[in-house]
């Protein structure tokens, strides 16, 4: 069975806007709205509609979804040439949602190869600050590449070519200031091949490296604090596999720029670097490199190739027993842990957390919402109720979470997590005991022992 959502699109003086692309994302449930996948199986391809000319569409939906759960709206993406692009969550209803798009701001420009001095026209992609992606930027007849319209303050901006077996060519890092009009005008602009990394772990790790990869970062803080409270950071992101000798190779990274990099192998975890090589590169950063995060080594990026070598200690490992108040094992529980990292100009995750900044250019619509996540701390009981994590950063507090529907620690109350102190090279030992909902209150029981890896 299905339903309606009405929408009407209007510009900034409430005028309808006609021929305005509408594409259906995730679907929200009535209950409690949470996200609902839409069920193509079953439903068929998501509708993707256009207003007519009085600026209204009507979108088709499901009553209910796949597994039965009552649909109360949808995500929409709305587009249209001359408007800035929006997601807005719109409910079913028998009147139309009002959706309010803003003229946004176009970047033109012509692009010179550095090299060459021959013109670029193809395969151009940009990125400003906040991670605004520009990866439509279409010849005019002005001979000038010009953007759709953009949701763009005083931004960094940087453009981008990639083609495939190619180097990738970077301009220089440009500030902009679109506030006075609401096109901004770059000439000549040069397009630089990138610097090729050639980096090796530190000789004093075993061979061979196994589950390597390095996750890298090149930021740049803001030089102005946006209207609106937020940095206008500007950030590039991409990871490279760990060969078993040793070695990983980024290709073509942005040039003259601070290059930060996390290594990441079974069994050993990055090393930190003194606070001395830290402030020369980033002297505003005042963090606590002895504290409960990870953080990168710092390469400057400059001339042709650079030769990195990284840095690791030995991890640490946590055994996990899981038994229920007879203290029988408890089988196929998920385990969970989440050792920090840190990036000097801000931000963070999960150790082993990044992305391709290339591939995320490169993605379309609703994709762009989630990059690749390296899932390295997670794992379930085994018929003995014991999970092993390894990989883990020593001398540092971490927490364990444990998720077992039925059955807490805490009577009145959510989980409660296990913190647990690892130490170098040790396999720390933690014992924890699950009681049903609603009865008394545990003690925790964990021990930590410790025995060499």
């Amino acid at each position: 069975m299905r339903q309606t959502i009405q929408v009407l699109v209007r510009d900034s003086e409430e005028y309808p806007v006609e021929n305005a692309e509408i594409q259906v994302g995730n679907l929200r449930s009535k209950v409690d709205g949470r996200p609902l996948a839409w069920d193509e199986a079953k439903f068929g391809p998501k509708p993707r509609v256009f207003t007519g000319t009085h600026g209204t569409a009507i979108i088709p939906v499901p009553k209910l979804d796949g597994q039965g759960t009552d649909i109360a709206g949808a995500e929409l993406f709305i587009t249209h040439s001359d408007f800035v692009a929006t997601r807005q969550i719109v409910g079913v209803g028998p009147g139309p949602s009002l959706v309010d798009l803003r003229p946004g701001v176009r970047i033109a420009t012509n692009l010179l190869d550095a090299e060459s001095g021959a013109k670029i026209t193809q395969d151009v992609y940009g990125i400003a600050s906040k991670e605004i992606l520009i990866s439509d930027l279409m010849p005019a007849d002005s001979g000038f590449l010009v953007s759709k319209p953009l949701s763009l303050e005083k931004s960094w901006l940087r453009f981008v070519r990639f083609v495939p077996g190619q180097p990738v060519l970077y301009s220089q890092l440009i500030w902009i200031d679109p506030t006075k009009s609401n096109r901004v005008m770059l000439r000549d602009i040069k397009m630089h091949k990138g610097t090729r990394v050639e980096g090796l772990l530190d000789i004093s790790i075993p061979r061979p490296i196994r589950n390597g990869y390095v996750v890298a970062k090149v930021g740049r803080r803001a030089i102005e604090v946006a209207s609106n409270g937020g940095l206008q950071n500007w950030e590039w992101y991409e990871h490279a596999k760990i060969m078993e000798d040793g070695r990983f190779v980024f290709e073509s990274m942005p040039p003259d720029e601070v290059l930060q990099l996390l290594p990441i192998c079974d069994d050993w975890v990055p090393q930190n670097p003194a606070t001395k090589e830290v402030q020369e590169s980033f002297p505003e950063f005042e963090g606590d490199l002895e504290g409960s995060s990870t953080y990168p080594q710092l390469v400057r990026v400059q001339g042709p190739v650079v030769r990195p070598v990284l840095k690791m200690r030995r991890a640490a490992t946590v055994k996990v027993l899981v038994v229920d108040t007879h203290d029988r094992p408890l089988s196929d529980k998920e385990i969970q842990m989440s050792p920090n990292q840190e990036w000097f100009d801000g931000g963070g995750g999960k150790l082993g957390y990044g992305w391709c900044s290339i591939d995320r250019l490169k993605l379309e619509g609703f994709s762009r919402t989630s990059p690749p996540y390296f899932e390295r701390f997670v794992a379930r009981t085994d018929d003995n109720g014991i999970a092993v994590i390894r990989g883990l950063p020593p001398n540092q507090e971490q927490v364990i979470s444990v998720f077992l529907k039925g059955h807490n620690r805490e009577v009145s109350g959510p989980l409660l997590p296990v913190r647990v102190d690892l130490n170098e090279g040790i396999v720390t030992e933690v014992t924890i005991k699950m009681q049903p909902e609603g009865t008394d209150v545990l003690t925790d029981e964990a021990f930590q022992g410790g025995k060499d890896d």
